[in-house]
This record gives C-alpha cells, sequence and structure tokens, in this order.
C-alpha cells in the first residue's frame, strides 16, 4: 500500500509542478519531440539548453514531466550532465518508440502494436509552405494564446496541424 501511496503523491507532485510552467513545459516537449527526430536521443539537457536559448521561464521541477508522454522511452543509457550545476548528475537518455507518433491529449499515444488511429483532416485553404523560423513564431504565438484565454485543447491541436502541415512535416508525423 505505501508503493501505490508514494506514486499517486509523485504522480500529483508532478502534475503540481507542470502547472506552474505550462508554456516552457510544452514548449520544450515539443522541441525534444522534433529534435528526436533528428538524433538518437534526447535528454533534460537538451532541453534546458532550449529553454535557455529561448529565454522561456525555467522549468524547475516540471522538468520532471518532460518524457512522461508514452511516446518516450527510457534507453537504458545515462549520459553525465553538461551543465556544471548539475554537479556530475547523470540524465536518462530517451527515444522515441518505435512506430508511436504525438496525438493530442484526448487520443492516446499509439505504440507499435497499436496502429495511428486515422483521423479525417478538415478541409482548408491551401497551406503556404513557412519557414522554420516563421512556424516558430505561430507556435509561441499559439503557446501564448493557450496560456491565456479559453481557447479549446481541440482548437490547439487544429493550429498546431495546420503549422506542421506549412511545414511539410504533418504527413510525416501520421
Amino acid at each position: 500500500m505505501r508503493l501505490q501511496q508514494g506514486e499517486t503523491l509523485k504522480a500529483k507532485g508532478m502534475s503540481i509542478a507542470a502547472e506552474q510552467r505550462p508554456k516552457s513545459l510544452r514548449l520544450a516537449q515539443e522541441y525534444l519531440y522534433t529534435l528526436a527526430q533528428r538524433q538518437e536521443t534526447v535528454t533534460a539537457d537538451d532541453a534546458q539548453a532550449y529553454i535557455e536559448r529561448e529565454g522561456l521561464s525555467p522549468l524547475g521541477n516540471a522538468a520532471g514531466s518532460l518524457f512522461r508522454e508514452k511516446h518516450w522511452e527510457f534507453t537504458g543509457e545515462w549520459e553525465p550532465s553538461a551543465r556544471t550545476t548539475n554537479h556530475a548528475h547523470r540524465n536518462r537518455q530517451y527515444r522515441l518508440r518505435e512506430g508511436a507518433v504525438r496525438v493530442s491529449k484526448g487520443n492516446p499515444t499509439p505504440t507499435p502494436q497499436q496502429p495511428p488511429v486515422a483521423r479525417p483532416e478538415p478541409q482548408h485553404e491551401d497551406i503556404k509552405p513557412m519557414s522554420p523560423a516563421k512556424a516558430h513564431e505561430e507556435f509561441r504565438a499559439l503557446e501564448d494564446l493557450y496560456e491565456h484565454t479559453a481557447m479549446s485543447s481541440e482548437s490547439y491541436d487544429a493550429a498546431k496541424r495546420k503549422i506542421y502541415r506549412a511545414l511539410g512535416l504533418w504527413g510525416e508525423q501520421q
């Protein structure tokens, strides 16, 4: 019973920490997902470097939720932190699960045994190609809108898909 209580308290603490920095956490997770498509493994140090480079709020304890989604898997390998403030802490290395894609909260992340759920895309006007710099601006604006208004998660996901399509990445994620 104590282990179950500990797990419950851990999950509650992680949720509270994540709620304190929703924008920074969400942007760091998006960055890690994109980075993991280009390199084999990622660590919390990769997210921290991104946070510092972009001038976002530090993650603090919310960093514990970076790899919480089911499309990540621990490789079993550890990497010494490059940050001196971590005092030789060793970071877990994560990679994207084979066959897994990132989807909205309302649709669980498919695993290799469960193919992605096919969703019909709404018909949009012609989407013009977008540069990575412009996409970054669009993501930041979208995050601000989502964080400071009553924007629904469905609208947020649809706007993200539109940006990914403009980058030519949406087909790769499905």
